[in-house]
C-alpha cells in the first residue's frame, strides 16, 4: 500500500487529477494464469474534455505520454 500511496501523489503532483480509480486484482485470473496481486491506479477528471471514442462507449482523453512521463520522472527523482 505504501507503493500505491507514493505513486498517487506522484501522479497528483504531475497530472493534477480531481480523483482516482484504484483497483486490486488478486489470484490466477490477475496474473496471467500465475498467482499473483496486481494494484492499477488511473487519473480520474469530473470536468469536461474533448474525449475521443475509441471503442463503443470507452472515451479516453487524447495526450501524448511524453509530457507526463517527463513530468513524473522530474518528480520521482526528488521524492
Amino acid at each position: 500500500m505504501k507503493t500505491t500511496q507514493a505513486s498517487v501523489d506522484i501522479l497528483k503532483r504531475a497530472m493534477k487529477p480531481e480523483g482516482f480509480n484504484i483497483g486490486i486484482n488478486i489470484g490466477k485470473a490477475a496474473g496471467a494464469g500465475i498467482p499473483s496481486i496486481c494494484i492499477s491506479r488511473s487519473c480520474r477528471a469530473g470536468r469536461r474534455y474533448e474525449l475521443l471514442t475509441v471503442f463503443d462507449e470507452t472515451r479516453v482523453v487524447p495526450q501524448l505520454l511524453e509530457g507526463p512521463m517527463r513530468s513524473c520522472a522530474r518528480i520521482l527523482r526528488n521524492f
